[in-house]
């Protein structure tokens, strides 16, 4: 099965409740070199509106995205998607949507993971 949106292929897509407050890390590919996606969660109350910053480590191979005070129950994410890098020649793409979960430390993350068609 193949599913694409726009030019775009889906190559992973899914539904993660953090265990408690711990980050949440996705490997993107099969084979080395892969990309390694961590979403890293925090609550900083000198921030008074959620904010996400972008640290890239590994050699341009792993992306460290943390969100701060993203406790919304109704969710909150972004709203285009995410350079995240390159793999095997194709810019690959990440949306998400990020739950508070009752009052509790963990968190509900819808994903989707995109590699842009290169034969556009």
């Amino acid at each position: 099965m193949a599913i694409k949106s726009g030019n775009n292929k889906i190559v992973n897509t899914g539904s993660v409740i953090s265990f408690s407050d711990s980050s949440v890390t996705i490997d993107i590919g099969t084979q080395e070199p892969k990309l390694k996606l961590t979403l890293i969660f925090k609550n900083d109350q000198e921030k008074k509106t959620p904010e996400m910053s972008a640290e890239v480590k590994g050699g341009n191979k792993e992306l460290q995205l943390t969100l701060y005070n993203f406790n919304n129950s109704l969710g909150q994410g972004n709203t285009n998607p995410i350079n995240i890098g390159k793999l095997d020649g194709h810019n690959m793409f990440l949306n998400f949507v990020v739950y508070a979960l009752g009052g509790t430390p963990s968190k509900l993350l819808h994903y989707t993971i995109y590699q842009e068609d290169i034969q556009q």
